[in-house]
Order: C-alpha cells, then sequence, then structure tokens
C-alpha cells in the first residue's frame, strides 16, 4: 500500500477511535458525542464563555451545528446564556458548575486515551508540529483549488 493509502486509512482509523470514546463518554451523561467540542472550547475559555459565532469559528462547524448544540445542552443544564438586550448571536454561553465537571471528566478521559495512544512516540510535539504543516498545507491547497474554480 502506498504511504498516502496508509497514512489517510490510520487517520481515518484514529478520528473513528476518538468519536468512539466521545461518544461513549458523552452518553454516560445523556448527551450527543458531537457536543464533546463545544464543551471543551467553553471549558477552555471559562469563565469568560463564548459567542455562538466564536464557537463556529473555534469548533469549526457551521451555525446549525452550534446551535443544535448549544440547545441540547442548555436543555441538559450543562450551559447557560447571558441574559441582555444584545442580540441573540452576540451573546455569551458558560459552562454552568455541572456543565464543568462533566467537561473535566470527559477531556480527562480523552487525554489520558491520547497519552496511552502516544506512549511509545520519540517526539510528540515535533509530530503535532508536522500534522499542524500538514493541515496548514490542505487549507492552502484547497483555498488555491477554489481559486482556480473560479
Amino acid at each position: 500500500m502506498e504511504e498516502f493509502e496508509t497514512f489517510v486509512f490510520i487517520i481515518s482509523k484514529i478520528h473513528f477511535l476518538i468519536q468512539k470514546i466521545k461518544n461513549d463518554e458523552m452518553k454516560k451523561y445523556g448527551l450527543h458525542g458531537s457536543d464533546a467540542v463545544f464543551l471543551f472550547a467553553l471549558y477552555h475559555h471559562h469563565p469568560d464563555g463564548l459567542t455562538s459565532k466564536e464557537l463556529t469559528q473555534i469548533c469549526n462547524v457551521d451555525k446549525a451545528a452550534v446551535s443544535r448544540g448549544l440547545k441540547e445542552l442548555s436543555n441538559k443544564g450543562m450551559i447557560i446564556r447571558e441574559k441582555n438586550d444584545q442580540k441573540v448571536y452576540r451573546l455569551k454561553y458558560t459552562l454552568t458548575e455541572d456543565g464543568m465537571q462533566i467537561a473535566k471528566r470527559v477531556y480527562e478521559k480523552i487525554q489520558s486515551a491520547m497519552d496511552l495512544a502516544g506512549e511509545n512516540m520519540d517526539n510528540p510535539d515535533a509530530f503535532n508540529a508536522y500534522l499542524q504543516i500538514m493541515y496548514e498545507n490542505l487549507v492552502a491547497f484547497i483555498g488555491d483549488t477554489k481559486n482556480e474554480m473560479g
């Protein structure tokens, strides 16, 4: 198998396993795995909170996904929305105490899985830097492709 195919298949398998871990952990709290990204973003930006627009940018998802996720997390008592006269898209969302605890538990579980996954790596920082370079190169490629297509 070519290096490219090996790389793509392994990345896909790793992504699948990370999704499974997120789904399994979130399910314990009656939440969807797809909502984990919002919990993590709010967890790392707490206590100031984030607007739905900021969540869209940080989580790299569309407005509809953010809206669904925020509604689900709000219904489960994981987040609160500030109350004032601003437009809805300018309001900040923060984690409740329950939301903080659950985000911390799920984050720690995924972090321990990632620590185990990288256990025998000589230089995980270099590996992460390499992945970041690949990501940026692919973003640039997509941008170039869009320009070529008009």
